[in-house]
């Protein structure tokens, strides 16, 4: 059996199984749907993605969406205005999904996944494709489950950010942090991304990717979920493969408009089975204290690339260790290579990961322990990887000395303790 057909009845037997309703089984899609996408190297298959169009979309979306595909078709293969005119036919896809007019979501996935060869060159753009080639976009535009898709920028005015469902109480969603969509893809070519997401591995976490996979924001993104930075102080969003996120306010995850949780949703008895089915018995254990509503918005971090799933950690500490030593040298000579100091996040439950945006101030002693004058910029901040870099220090005398850390505070998140450092010692000899 076809897997999109094996694929496609499993799916069918868990929602009625969820709803209670089993003798009540939906029609099979057709024909079209059960044609496999088997990566990368498929191609451009036009007359399977013709009769995906006809299957999915009804009048009048149909006949538009079939002259976007026949003009795209048109195009010089691969060219920006053929990948452009993709887009238009994802915009018409989301245009359905959210008026629920959409047809069966296998078969705007099989649909999608046919476009995707039509955009991309297979050989000199697989880093545009989806990790994971065929992609599984049926939670992202099925209406009732707690998908997300969206089309950016549909103007070069255009500021709103996208939500997961529903978007009158979303969990998590994405905004520029500054200025436009248009701004924020300016890099890309066409300046075009698809966004979309399904809830993650646990009740808390999202997962957000992008079409084309490697697309780039500058400036970055706000990635952010329903989180009070307000009650959880000392917590920072956390991107899977990536790491620990400097913090920002996500003002667009607004007070009383958005969930605590990914996916559950109480008044629905399908929902509810499908919450259970899926994470089992700690939905009876011990759950976090999200505050449901946020003041002044959502806990949010920044990002260039989005293409995993997002959650918040909690960090109980932060430790401080000199890297790259200070060595010994002249006075008033650049100590070189320069210093650096990592930051690192114990975090709550286990494990440990390093820290962005903590600014990190340095001074000096004598061998006596008495503060010392060390010239130089003496305050730095973290980088994305938990690094400080201090490229400029010096002594204006000469004897044996330790740098040590003066001060230091994760960016937006005092409540974090941070502790101290010292170097190794070194010598400052005359000229």
């Amino acid at each position: 059996m076809p897997r999109r057909l094996t694929s496609t009845l499993v799916l069918m037997a868990a929602v009625a199984a969820a709803s209670g309703c089993g003798d009540q089984q939906q029609p099979l899609p057709s024909a079209p749907d059960y044609h496999l996408v088997t990566g990368v190297s498929s191609g451009c298959d036009s007359t399977h993605l013709k009769q995906l169009v006809n299957s999915y979309f009804s009048a009048p979306e149909q006949q538009v969406v079939r002259n976007l595909l026949s003009s795209m078709l048109g195009q010089t293969a691969f060219s920006s205005t053929a990948k452009s005119l993709g887009f238009d036919i994802m915009t018409h896809v989301d245009a359905v999904v959210s008026a629920g007019t959409a047809g069966d979501p296998g078969v705007g996935s099989d649909l999608l996944n046919h476009l995707i060869p039509c955009m991309y060159n297979p050989a000199t753009e697989a880093t545009s494709y989806p990790a994971t080639f065929p992609e599984d976009f049926t939670i992202a535009l099925t209406p009732s489950l707690h998908g997300a898709f969206k089309v950016k920028p549909p103007s070069t005015t255009d500021v709103a950010p996208v939500f997961s469902r529903p978007v009158s109480t979303p969990f998590s969603g994405v905004g520029p942090s500054s200025g436009t969509w248009a701004a924020a893809l300016s890099a890309n070519t066409p300046a075009r991304v698809l966004l979309y997401g399904r809830p993650g591995s646990t009740s808390t976490i999202y997962n957000w990717k992008t079409l084309p996979h490697d697309g780039t924001f500058n400036p970055p993104v706000i990635v952010a979920v329903c989180v009070d930075p307000a009650t959880e102080t000392t917590s920072l969003l956390n991107e899977e493969n990536v790491g620990l996120l400097a913090f920002v306010d996500a003002p667009f995850l607004v007070p009383g408009t958005c969930s605590s949780i990914a996916s559950l949703d109480l008044g629905s008895p399908a929902t509810l089975a499908h919450h259970l089915v899926r994470f089992g018995a700690s939905l009876l254990g011990p759950q976090p204290l999200w505050a449901a509503a946020l003041s002044p918005g959502g806990l949010g971090g920044l990002g260039s690339g989005i293409h995993s799933e997002f959650g918040p950690s909690d960090v109980d500490h932060v430790t401080l260790t000199f890297v790259q030593q200070p060595t010994s040298t002249k006075v008033n000579t650049v100590i070189t290579p320069p210093v650096t100091i990592l930051a690192t996040g114990s975090l709550v439950g286990g494990g440990s990961k390093p820290v962005p945006n903590v600014s990190i101030t340095i001074g000096a002693t004598n061998n006596n322990g008495t503060p010392a004058i060390l010239t130089g910029t003496k305050t730095q901040v973290t980088n994305a990887a938990g690094i400080a870099t201090y490229a400029d220090l010096s002594e204006t005398k000469s004897g044996g000395y330790r740098l040590v850390v003066t001060a230091a505070q994760v960016g937006g998140r005092p409540e974090i303790p941070v502790g101290s450092a010292a170097s190794a010692k070194f010598n400052i000899s005359p000229k």
